[in-house]
């Protein structure tokens, strides 16, 4: 049975015959958002200028163990075997050495972070972010407050999508999204450009002549006076002005000897359009898994490579460029781990995680407030199913990054509220690294494993509720010790 033909059907059925045969992965959508007007003459063709913040955000999806990127070296509870990483805990042997950091190192797998701190002084941990009043054990939920800086689950747009509506409403370039369509690009009034390779950017018609099919259709527009045809016709009149616009920010020379894996390569593309002077503030790109359930030395060690080729990649390619000093990077997980490690050698889906700022106005530091890594006894009180609190709430690293891309009040309308201001972008750059925030433990760790305990009630947490796709489930130790029970969500 045919579909009725209103107009979202019509224009994504014109899009699907273009799309399905372009020569490469169709970049731009179509269909704007409802009730948003098309692109006027002046977005396109049009070059960023010179001094204007530029954000790019990359996402490790699943949920990274912090505790093992930046290591608290000096603090017993990490490497407990009873109520810590125990057989997971980093070695301090193994880290690299951060400049005025004497309670924390980095993970040896992350040289260019380590380069980054100790000689260009441009790098930001921010500790103990998280959503604080629905802790939820979930991904895809997690995944949705981080995308829409919202916690209703019913916000349709993104915080970055929501940005562009107030500063570039129409744009088809205002936001590039690098690979799939992320949900925090996704706006009410403007577009988000999917890209993967601007080299196969190629939109054409096969079986026809592109241009006798682009005039043809504006003739046919013009003809119908205005309606579906009209808006067909400057929606693909837009698509082909893009991609001639992207042609022209290609660059051999930065993917010479690659590929180098799917997130340099992607880091790459939107290094292009940056030196190129594509009108975007905003980019935004995600990879892993980091859902380290299982062997997660081994996963954890595999991403982290990744993401250090990518940066080194990132910002080599950018390095000696006027662009290079307006650029820069945050990173973010859904959330961190469980602070005990379970039996197959992994983590559990956790709550406090840790954000990083690199680049251009970023001042060194380890900002936020880290939680305590002291369980508070054998009930774990300290802990919410042996997951770390959130200190500080998840949206003050959006709020950080849109601060810096626009201005504080335009930043708290975009999230609809004020937060915690973190300090990344305010202090002078010459300013020293902050003394980081470490919790002292309350509790004296045991030296030798603890006679097991009578198991309590699972605690409540302090703030909000937990929400989890699965009920606690309990594991088991080895020789039938008791153990705390555990929530996972898969």
């Amino acid at each position: 049975m045919l579909k009725p033909m209103d107009r979202r059907n019509f224009m994504k059925s014109l899009g699907g015959v273009v799309v399905a045969t372009a020569a490469g992965p169709m970049v731009l959508d179509l269909v704007l958002p409802q009730g948003a007007s098309t692109a006027t003459a002046e977005t396109l063709n049009t070059t960023m200028p010179t001094g204007i913040p530029i954000l790019v955000n990359i996402v490790m999806d699943g949920g990274n163990d912090y505790l093992n990127t930046l290591v608290p070296v000096d603090n017993p509870w990490y490497f407990d075997t009873t109520y810590g990483h125990g057989p997971l805990a980093v070695d301090p042997a193994t880290t690299l050495e951060l400049t005025g950091l004497t309670h924390y190192r980095l993970n040896r797998l992350l040289p260019f972070l380590a380069d980054r701190w100790n000689n260009t002084g441009d790098v930001a941990f921010v500790l103990g972010i998280g959503e604080q009043n629905h802790l939820n054990f979930s991904h895809f939920e997690s995944m949705d407050y981080w995308q829409t800086a919202d916690t209703s689950l019913l916000e349709p747009t993104g915080w970055l999508g929501r940005f562009n509506d107030m500063r570039r409403p129409g744009s088809p370039l205002a936001s590039v999204s690098l690979g799939t369509l992320r949900k925090e690009l996704e706006g009410a009034t403007a577009p988000a450009l999917v890209l993967n390779d601007i080299s196969k950017f190629v939109y054409n018609v096969p079986a026809f002549d592109t241009d006798l099919f682009r005039s043809e259709l504006t003739r046919m527009a013009s003809i119908a006076g205005g309606g579906f045809m009209q808006e067909a016709s400057s929606l693909i009149s837009t698509t082909f002005d893009v991609t001639s616009q992207l042609q022209g920010a290609y660059d051999s020379n930065l993917v010479a000897g690659g590929p180098f894996g799917e997130l340099a390569d992607r880091l790459l593309q939107a290094a292009m359009l940056i030196r190129a002077g594509v009108p975007s503030q905003t980019y935004s790109v995600s990879f892993g898994p980091f859902d380290s359930h299982n062997n997660q030395n081994t996963m954890q060690s595999a991403r982290f490579a990744e993401l250090d080729t990518a940066l080194t990649k990132f910002f080599a390619a950018l390095a000696g460029h006027p662009k290079a000093a307006d650029v820069f990077v945050m990173i973010t997980s859904e959330f961190g781990r469980q602070v005990t490690a379970n039996d197959n050698g992994g983590t559990d889906h956790g709550q406090s995680g840790m954000g990083i700022f690199i680049g251009a106005g970023v001042n060194r530091g380890v900002f936020g407030e880290a939680p305590t890594l002291d369980p508070g006894g054998p009930t774990r009180p300290n802990r919410v199913y042996d997951a770390l609190k959130p200190s500080i709430d998840y949206r003050a690293m959006h709020f950080a990054a849109l601060s810096r891309l626009s201005d504080p009040s335009t930043a708290q309308a975009v999230l609809r509220g004020n937060y915690p201001t973190l300090g990344v972008f305010n202090r002078p750059v010459v300013a020293p690294a902050p003394v980081p925030v470490v919790a002292t433990p309350t509790t004296t760790p045991p030296t030798t494993t603890p006679a097991p305990a009578t198991p309590a009630p699972t605690p409540a947490p302090t703030t909000g509720t937990v929400t989890a796709l699965n009920p606690p489930r309990l594991l088991q130790r080895a020789q039938a010790k008791s153990r705390w029970a555990r929530l996972r969500a898969f």
